[in-house]
């Protein structure tokens, strides 16, 4: 090297001209830069390099304990995500602080780049929006200044209840066990069995509206599975009240009603005759219960 610089130290490089004094300066950056920034930058690259190899041993473990331990498959997932996201921001947080550690080592002011960093990220921020998609295609669009509640409808499990209306002549202790049945033997079938974290309750008469009686069913199934059990139990109970000649709740249905006792007698000769068809087809008399209008 210093044989070369002698050499070509003659003519235009000779010392003391314009381009003997860049080469000077060269030669002194080249050797500050070996001398003092060099080590800075292969240390910098040897501490990096541990960090990235650490990012992924703790990364692996996450996930390699919750394949073990976790019994539900969306946990999984979810620890595979997080984790993921960790390797991911964790790799351009090394890569940053490498970056800026080489711009500084060959002479770059960061003070400016800082600075518009700083003024996009708050731009950014304010201007970001999170996009959150309906089970129907909708696409909501929210400001994350407005954002003061997040709902994570796909964690853990869902409950949902189903809310049974049948009409106020129906036994409800009757009605509870056709429906505690049906619950269960969906809960035990083959398709929708696995999809369930506890069984179906029938909570009981929950309220009566006019000449319906309401019954809630509630099914505790995995994160967003609830959907294909609670529509097989409302084809079933379609099929169960039919099949047990039970109206439908209906709060509008009024009957007529007489304390009268020759009112009476004609009363429940009335009702004898309607029980004997099917009262998913017979029309019930009109009457305000309370006055006898």
């Amino acid at each position: 090297m210093h044989t070369y610089l002698l050499a070509v130290r003659t003519g235009l490089f000779a010392q003391g001209r314009f381009l003997g004094k860049v080469l000077d300066e060269w030669v002194d950056d080249t050797q500050e830069f070996i001398r003092s920034k060099l080590p800075h930058l292969v240390v910098a690259a040897i501490i990096a390099f541990a960090l990235y190899r650490l990012l992924n041993i703790i990364t692996a473990r996450m996930v390699r304990i919750a394949e073990q331990h976790a019994a539900a498959h969306n946990r999984i997932a979810q620890v595979k995500t997080m984790a993921g996201v960790i390797r991911a921001t964790g790799l351009a947080i090394i890569i940053t602080l490498v970056t800026m550690q080489f711009l500084a080592a060959v002479g770059v002011n960061l003070a400016p780049l800082l600075a518009s960093a700083g003024i996009a990220g708050v731009a950014i921020g304010l201007a970001a929006q999170n996009i959150v998609r309906d089970g129907d295609g909708t696409l909501y669009v929210i400001p994350n200044s407005q954002i003061t509640t997040v709902a994570n409808l796909s964690i853990d499990y869902s409950v949902a209840t189903v809310n049974v209306s049948v009409d106020f002549s129906a036994n409800p202790d009757s009605v509870m066990k056709m429906l505690q049945s049906i619950a269960t033997d969906i809960r035990n079938s083959e398709e929708f069995r696995n999809l369930f974290v506890e069984d179906p309750k029938v909570l009981g008469l929950d309220a009566v509206r006019g000449s319906e009686i309401i019954f809630p069913v509630v099914f505790k199934t995995e994160a967003t599975r609830q959907y294909g059990p609670i529509r097989e139990f409302r084809r079933r109970v379609r099929l169960a009240l039919e099949e047990n000649h039970l109206l439908p709740g209906d709060p509008g249905r009024v009957y007529r009603a007489s304390l009268d006792p020759a009112s009476a007698t004609v009363a429940a000769h009335s009702h004898a005759t309607q029980t004997e068809n099917d009262p998913t087809t017979a029309k019930a008399p009109e009457g305000n219960p309370f006055t006898g209008d």
